[in-house]
This record gives C-alpha cells, structure tokens and sequence, in this order.
C-alpha cells in the first residue's frame, strides 16, 4: 500500500496566530498558535507513526519542545496545491494543555520532497521535515495504536487505495438527504474538471432533484479520517452518528452494483 494506514485527524481550536506567521492562513494559524506555546503550557503530545500504527507518548519537557521547535519553523508554501495522493510516510499528532484538555489534532504527510501539514480542516502544502528522524530520536516506548477516533466511531477497517477497485467504476456523486438501511435519498451531482477553480473542478447539477436508491442487503459504509483521504469502514449506526456530528453537506459516492449500493464512501472536497 503506497500510503500508510493512519488514525483519525480532529478539527481543533479557533484562534489567530501572532506576530511571524502573518503570512499563513487563518485556519493553519490556529495549528501554529499551539505550535508557538511553551513546552511547559503543554502536559504532551501523543504521536502516531501511521506506517505501523504505533504511538508514542512524549511527555518530557524538552522532548515536547522539540516537536514544538520543529513544527513552528515549517513553513507553508501558500501557492502550492498538496497533492493528497502522494504521501506515503505521515504522522498524526495530538497536543494536550497543562491540565490534561485536548487543544490540537494534526498530521504531517512527506513523499521525497513534497510534504503536507493537515490542521484545522485543511490540508497546506509544506516545506519537508525530517519527522522521521525526530521520531527515531524520541526514546519513547511504542504502543499499538488505537483505531478508536473522538467520535466515538469504531473503524471496522480501513484503506488508502481506490475503493473502485474493490466495488466496480460504477457510481454515482452526490449529496445524502436521507438515509435508511434500505434506503438514500441523493440529491446527485457531476464533478467537471475546472482550471480556474481553486479545487482543479467545479460541481454541477446540485439541486436539480432528489434520486432514491435501494441499498444492497451487505452496502458498506466509508468515512473519511478527519474529511481527508484515509478511507474508514464503520457500520451504518456509526455512519449515522458521523453524520449527524457533522455541521457542513458532505460529498459522497454510491458504488452500484447489480441496481443496488453496494457502499457509500465519503468523498474528499477541499
């Protein structure tokens, strides 16, 4: 598998950055806010190699300041668009307060010299780090990750490559209005490539009327890691859970097979 297996990403924090990373987004500066605290404010920073699927927890003072040190010299490279598709070695990071709370969930994905920081939402391209080293450096025991996200959702199992491939090219996009176990309601779009959009592709046909499809007795249900790109197969009381959690219309895709979804998989939109 070309990408490693990674555990769920969490939205986090709302605040601006200040003074030295005026330059970057809104919504990477919540991440840096935290990235520019004290190694003291921090209690620790829970790391999980996705490749293995171990975790280290880093709750030494200076071992914290390093992590920090290194994330808050990363720099963004505002005119780059990540190519989400390409990341093999990543990391998913969780920094906690003094007093136990939970303030930022974040991951760093590098292929060769192209390297993506998620946070906030949102992926933004990078400067590369040589995380693997910090991680080798951090003399910390390891510990099999957990596949239990916030939410509360249970990973049935989980994939990086193209879901085509397992349920057929045969599919629909669109957004669900409803949803039963027999069942989805889809108000359908079509994805066109677009150039001058932002995302590479504009959508069309939204609101043009709601399509009712029957849903095979076995249909697989697919979430998104954070709204990113690691595929989660959780089961339809989850999906319904992650749903309702969730405060924006999702994009997602209907496998047909045989005139019935055989799996509902969210879809990435940037």
């Amino acid at each position: 598998m070309k990408k490693a297996i990674s555990l769920l990403l969490c939205l986090a924090l709302a605040a601006a950055l200040l003074a030295g990373c005026a330059s970057k987004t809104n919504q990477l500066a919540e991440a840096y806010e935290v990235f520019g605290m004290k190694p003291k404010e921090l209690s620790k920073v829970e790391i999980i190699r996705q490749d293995t699927m171990e975790l280290k927890t880093v709750d030494k003072t200076k071992d914290i300041g390093k992590i920090l040190d290194v994330f808050s010299h990363v720099e963004q490279l505002e005119n780059v668009k990540p190519d989400l598709a390409a990341f093999s070695s990543s990391y998913v990071l969780q920094f906690y307060s003094a007093d136990g709370a939970q303030l930022l969930t974040a991951s760093y994905a590098q292929e060769d010299k192209s390297a993506c920081l998620f946070a906030a939402g949102d992926p933004y391209a990078v400067d590369p780090i040589d995380f693997d080293g910090l991680w080798d450096k951090l003399d910390y025991e390891t510990v099999p990750a957990s596949v239990q996200n916030p939410l509360g959702l249970d990973y049935l199992e989980m994939s990086e490559g193209d879901l085509s491939g397992r349920y057929g090219s045969e599919s629909v996009l669109g957004y669900i209005g409803t949803l039963t176990t027999l069942r989805a309601g889809v108000d359908v779009v079509e994805r066109k490539a677009d150039s001058a959009s932002a995302a590479g592709y504009v959508i069309t046909g939204e609101g043009d009327g709601v399509e009712t499809y029957r849903l095979a007795k076995d249909c697989e249900f697919w979430v998104l890691e954070d709204h990113w790109y690691v595929a989660c197969r959780v089961s339809y009381d989850d999906l319904q859970k992650y749903m309702k959690k969730t405060d924006y219309a999702m994009l997602w895709t209907l496998y047909l097979k045989d005139g019935e979804v055989a799996a509902i998989a969210e879809t990435y939109t940037p």
